[in-house]
């Protein structure tokens, strides 16, 4: 009786091995015809895009010393020009050439302000912000900060701007602590350009990190609901970082513009922090100083940025009405501003501000 009962047994056992086997090669080549049909849809919506590659390495290999997560060291096109360091950027859109203009960059590498040194001064202003406030487009004579320091007297302008830079880049250059060292003055005002991409920037959003990698600085809110810095997007943030690159690869997703997070109040909340905990760290350094934000042509019209700027008592200079003064301040098809565009919002600053910079203002020639 018990040698039939294992008879029994060991058919059991053989049946299920050869049915789970042959079922395991079923699934076994469903997945790989599932990986298969993927992999070439994904080259045809790459095809359809144009076979546009935008995806940077996750943890990318950086020339970047400050943990800024990308800097001008970086760029190939980087040359010595009469001693600064100067990259030439040519872009056109559409087959036409919006600009081709060259930026020069000091032993810092920070964008130089002409006339800086060749000035008096006892104050500074010192710009922070992305490319609007950089100047892609412009030349180094065109950029906001070079038109405010043209018609500015006794102040020293600095530009710690730089292409794709958000408020974590500015809050981590001021927690630094370098400003001393490449600030000559001890009193001055500092300025920040928030445009409403910044929140993707900030809060590491996946069309950012597939474009841009993960070793940008990562802020988040403790405990003690203060901000602080935990690493890069790629470690403080991780797993979420690695996932977003890794679905930032489909050229489906991409077709579709299919992005993540979604932006909530938290994440304005969270970029406002980080903006308030700049100006804290900034004062301490500079005593007697003001921070100021601009809020950039993109700013939404009930942004919510607007109110937690108000609530935290952060001054700003709302730049938003001037896209109805004039015509042919950003350059067509893109964002950022022409020569024109530059002068009219340094113009605006300058009005803004003419208690501490005068009453000469760049129109009034």
């Amino acid at each position: 009786m018990h040698c039939y009962d294992d008879l029994i047994w060991l058919l059991i056992i053989d049946f299920t091995a050869r049915y789970m086997a042959k079922n395991l090669l079923a699934v076994l080549f469903g997945f790989l015809l599932s990986v298969l049909l993927i992999v070439l849809c994904d080259i045809t919506f790459a095809l359809i895009n144009g076979m546009k590659i935008r995806n940077s390495d996750f943890w990318p290999d950086s020339k970047d010393i400050e943990g800024l997560g990308t800097t001008p060291r970086e760029s190939s096109r980087l040359k010595k020009v009469d001693g600064l360091n100067v990259i030439s950027h040519r872009k056109k859109k559409n087959g036409e050439i919006l600009w081709n203009v060259n930026y020069s960059f000091n032993n810092n590498f920070r964008r130089i302000v002409p006339s800086t040194h060749e000035i008096e001064a006892d104050r500074f202003v010192a710009f922070f912000g992305g490319s609007q406030t950089f100047g892609s487009g412009l030349n180094d004579n065109e950029t906001i900060p070079a038109q405010v320091q043209k018609y500015t007297k006794g102040y020293r302008v600095y530009n710690f701007a730089y292409r794709g830079y958000g408020p974590h880049q500015m809050l981590r250059i001021i927690e630094s602590g370098t400003l001393k060292d490449e600030i000559a003055e001890s009193v001055g005002i500092a300025f920040y350009q928030y445009i409403d991409a910044h929140i993707a920037r900030a809060i590491g959003k996946l069309s950012w990190i597939r474009s841009r990698g993960a070793d940008e600085p990562y802020y988040e809110f403790n405990s003690e609901q203060e901000i602080v810095q935990n690493g890069t997007f790629g470690t403080g943030h991780f797993p979420e970082g690695l996932i977003y690159w890794l679905l930032g690869t489909s050229k489906i997703l991409e077709y579709f513009k299919v992005d993540m997070p979604v932006i909530t109040k938290h994440h304005h909340e969270l970029v406002c922090g980080i903006v308030a905990k700049a100006k804290e760290v900034f004062l301490k350094q500079f005593p007697d100083s003001r921070f100021v934000v601009l809020l950039g042509f993109s700013v939404g019209p009930n942004s919510l940025i607007e109110q937690c700027l108000l609530s935290k008592q952060i001054e700003y200079i709302d730049l938003r009405s001037l896209k109805n003064v004039t015509t042919g301040l950003t350059y067509k098809n893109d964002g950022h501003y022409t020569p024109t565009g530059a002068r009219v919002i340094a113009d605006h600053i300058l009005e803004k501000e003419k208690d501490m910079f005068g009453e000469k203002r760049i129109f009034s020639d």
